[in-house]
């Protein structure tokens, strides 16, 4: 039975204080400074310091009264209930031991999820649902007048749900919108349920509301669907469907649908067609990983038109990452010496005439199987010359075919087997000097099904040779150590305390302050070292193309020669792969037969990290943080198959970069600079970083296009206080002496941490948007967007 008879224990803490306790078997337990007990009435009152225990439950108090017999109790003064699912606190308690019912008056409630509830009146009415009576909602437990969604009536069930009845928004106690009926989720996993809406506004399409609805289908599976109200453009929905299958192997299904009562193909106005057309963009991934070994990644992605992902911002196909859509993936195995794949891709090109057609010229890749074999030592000795022989090799085999056949200028339909095996030399080391050397063998054999002429082939020989000369000193040691204020005052990191023999006792208004044996000050501080090494190389190559022989087609030896009808760069002749107009391939230096000089200059700081001994799977080099503070590289080409006497006309490209990092400063730049041409190709960035302002600004100067691009993209975060952060970005053409984007923010963050609100502008070649988004902390630090621009 619940009521045992009643005992009564009197305990002295001191002389001059009393306490009473109660106990009524074994599970509940009052104690107080001072008790009345009427035995007839099977009643008593507890007054001062009042804690009560039950079970597991404990109420606090200045005054209680307590029915023993229907088990009635109520507790006034600075109450607070604790226990192990929440913690209330309010003026006036009403508790039953029997039937557990619980209410609170002017009560606070706070529970280990991360929210609080404020109430005229809270009620436990069994043991997970809780009642509220004109009460708030919110995610700040220190300052819930942050934000909070105020109702009339609130139903609470612990671990699962809060639903609100009549809804106010409150943003510093000021009401901003109003919810009819409003659930919000009070668990960390994952549930069904409504999400929060979003809201958006744009200039050409309007206003935009949409509801996501989340269906967690099982552990491993859930699916989400967001009907949408697009104000100008009229209805759509959102569906994205996710599954696990393990640790990396999942896919996951994204889809929208719309219908547009704005679009008509080669409509360039925003105004009403007159007619709806439905439109979508729906994109399928999947990945599987199976131990170390083996591996795939497969996907898709399909639209209506190619128009929809530059009307729909706010929907990213995360698939698209260029001007090509469709499909393709690869599966890949690897060992330890060696790595086979197979890769296909069947794309739509976007950059096509016919927003609803498809490119049937545009070249696929179907398939393309790869073999690499890593550097296999063949030999290897102590000797200081010809100490170690090692092979590697790559070899490719990939089809270029045309959805449908129609080659005009180019030819663009063909196989192509591509082989590189390579032989590597270590020719001598002595000290800091090194000798290497390599043979590659490069090989493209290729067949056209629709040529009279089916073959081409080109191949060739390719000699590396390098010698360099070393220099590195590294300083000091890097460690974390903890050591005592004494230890460190004798080392001299820190300064020694002032000696109390030499204070003027004079001065001292009361007594003479004791001298203190140093021995015995234990305080602990963290010492932290870290070390530099710094390195400088001097490197003379020499490259040597043996004359690389063509033979075969005709046709297609002519289409590469220029570089325009390349499938891709390995086609490039090989003497003149440094002509073509991609950026990656002027870069490079002609091989024929050509001298480079290198300097690598770079100072590297080596930090202590913290062991965590509870992380498994560290190495040592996790225990350590590398950055490199300064750096300077030359590299110097000359051409010596030219037949000059003017030395300038030998030197190829010249590369400078250099860079400087100290703290949140940075400086780096990048030259290419081409003597024949007179052309550069540089980039300047720049970039620091105070408590008030950080400043991040990039100049890019191309000469090489016509007209030339000079590009400047500032970027500026004022930060003028804790609450208040102003940005500003944006890229300008210096020629044209316009904005080609830009984007200014305003972002109000209160110091609760609690939400933040934004307006914004963005500009693109494309549109102009204007907007604002009010983000809400709900938990673990995530912020939650309530609009979208």
């Amino acid at each position: 039975m619940l009521w045992a008879p009643l005992l009564w224990a009197q305990n002295a803490s001191t002389p001059n204080t009393q306490s009473y306790e109660f106990k009524i078997g074994e599970k509940l337990n009052i104690v107080s400074d001072k008790a009345l007990r009427k035995t007839k009435d099977n009643f008593c009152e507890a007054i001062g310091n009042v804690i009560i225990t039950h079970k597991a439950n404990s109420i606090y108090g200045e005054k209680a009264s307590v029915d023993l017999t229907s088990g009635d109790s109520t507790v006034v003064g600075n109450v607070r209930y604790v226990s192990p699912e929440m913690t209330l606190v309010g003026t006036k308690l009403e508790y039953n031991f029997i039937s557990k019912i619980l209410s609170v008056e002017n009560a606070r409630i706070s529970t280990g999820n991360n929210f609080v509830i404020n109430g005229k009146k809270i009620s436990r009415i069994s043991n997970n649902q809780i009642v509220a009576i004109d009460s708030e909602y919110s995610t700040c437990r220190d300052c819930p007048e942050s934000w909070s969604f105020f109702g009339k009536y609130i139903h609470l069930t612990l671990g699962e749900y809060v639903r609100i009845t009549h809804a106010f928004l409150k943003v510093n106690g000021v009401v901003v919108m109003y919810f009819p009926y409003m659930v919000l989720p009070v668990k960390n996993g994952r549930e069904t349920g409504l999400l929060f809406p979003h809201f958006g506004y744009a200039s050409d399409d309007g206003s935009t509301y949409k509801q996501p609805w989340f269906w967690a289908i099982g552990a491993q599976n859930d699916l989400t669907l967001t009907p949408s109200f697009l104000s100008r453009r009229g209805m759509g929905n959102e569906f994205q469907f996710r599954q696990v299958f393990g640790e990396k192997k999942w896919f996951e299904i994204n889809s929208l649908q719309t219908w547009d009562k704005i679009y008509t193909p080669n409509k360039p106005t925003f105004d009403e067609s007159g007619t709806i057309n439905f439109r979508h963009f729906s994109d399928f991934e999947e990945h599987y990983h199976i131990g170390h070994d083996f591996s795939h990644h497969l996907y898709y992605s399909h639209m209506s038109d190619l128009d929809i992902i530059r009307d729909y911002t706010n929907f990213p196909p995360s698939n698209v990452l260029s001007s090509e859509a469709g499909g393709g993936g690869y599966f890949d195995f690897r060992k330890s010496l060696f790595n086979i794949s197979l890769a296909a891709d069947f794309n739509r090109n976007q950059i096509f005439h016919n927003a609803k057609g498809f490119d049937h010229n545009y070249v696929q890749i179907l398939p393309e199987v790869n073999l690499d074999i890593v550097p296999v030592n063949l030999l290897q000795t102590d000797w200081p010359i010809f100490s170690r022989f090692s092979f590697d090799t790559h070899v490719d085999y990939t089809i270029f075919k045309q959805n449908h056949y129609h080659e005009a200028l180019f030819i663009r339909n063909a196989s192509r087997l591509n082989a590189t095996p390579s032989i590597t030399v270590n020719v001598a080391q002595f000290g800091p000097i090194d000798a290497t050397s390599s043979i590659k063998f490069d090989q493209q054999y290729y067949h056209f099904s629709n040529e009279e002429d089916k073959s081409f082939a080109k191949t060739g020989m390719l000699y590396e040779n390098q010698l360099s000369f070393g220099l590195e000193k590294r300083w000091g040691i890097s460690y974390q150590k903890e050591i005592t204020k004494l230890e460190a005052q004798d080392a001299g990191i820190l300064p020694p305390d002032l000696d109390q023999g030499d204070v003027d006792q004079k001065s001292l208004l009361i007594a003479n302050i004791p001298k203190v044996d140093r021995a015995f000050d234990d305080e602990k501080i963290q010492v932290e070292k870290n070390s530099y090494r710094h390195y400088q190389y001097f490197k003379l190559k020499h490259y040597y193309l043996d004359d690389q022989s063509t033979r075969g087609n005709n046709r297609f030896l002519n289409q590469i020669k220029d570089g325009k009808g390349q499938f891709d760069p390995i086609d490039a002749l090989r003497a003149k792969e440094n002509q073509s107009d991609t950026v990656a391939a002027r870069r490079t230096l002609p091989l024929n037969n050509t001298l480079e000089f290198i300097i690598n200059n770079s100072l590297i700081k080596k930090t202590p990290k913290k062991f965590d001994p509870l992380v498994g799977g560290q190495t040592i080099w996790d225990n350590f943080g590398y950055s490199r503070i300064a750096y300077f590289d030359i590299s110097q080409g000359w051409d010596l198959q030219i037949d000059s006497k003017d030395p300038t006309d030998h030197l190829t490209r010249l590369m400078l970069t250099t860079g400087l990092g100290l703290g949140s400063f940075g400086l780096s730049a990048n030259e290419y600079y081409y003597y024949r041409t007179k052309s550069h190709d540089t980039t300047l960035s720049f970039s620091f970083a105070l408590p008030y302002i950080k400043v991040n600004t990039q100049f890019r100067y191309d000469s090489f296009s016509t007209p030339s691009n000079r590009f400047i993209s500032p970027s500026v975060v004022l930060i003028p206080s804790d609450i208040w952060q102003i940005s500003s970005g944006m890229v300008f053409d210096v020629d044209k002496r316009q904005a080609q984007s830009s984007s200014h923010k305003i972002t109000y963050s209160p110091k609760n941490n609690c939400w933040k609100f934004e307006v914004g502008r963005r500009q693109d070649p494309n549109e102009i948007r204007y907007g604002f988004n009010f983000m809400i902390n709900f938990n673990e630090n995530v912020f939650v967007p309530l609009f979208t621009y």
